[in-house]
């Protein structure tokens, strides 16, 4: 029964993670760029890209040089 609510709990934080990590990436580039409708973001990490792909305000750029910020 302990292994169970260990498991769950666990799934529960790591799901969580992911939102807690959209909503600080998206407090940070209203923080910065708080005048624009789009900031123009790069990011190598493909992980990185799924999450800021989620945020409206970001589009996402192929390469750092067409980029306003990178992460």
């Amino acid at each position: 029964m302990r292994i169970l609510f260990f498991l769950i709990v666990s799934v529960l934080l790591f799901a969580s993670t992911d939102k807690i990590e959209r909503e600080i990436f998206a407090t940070i580039i209203d923080g910065l760029y708080p005048d624009r409708q789009s900031v123009r973001v790069w990011s190598d990490d493909m992980q990185k890209r799924e999450l800021l792909a989620s945020i409206p305000k970001v589009s996402l750029v192929d390469s750092p040089q067409k980029a306003e910020t990178s992460f």
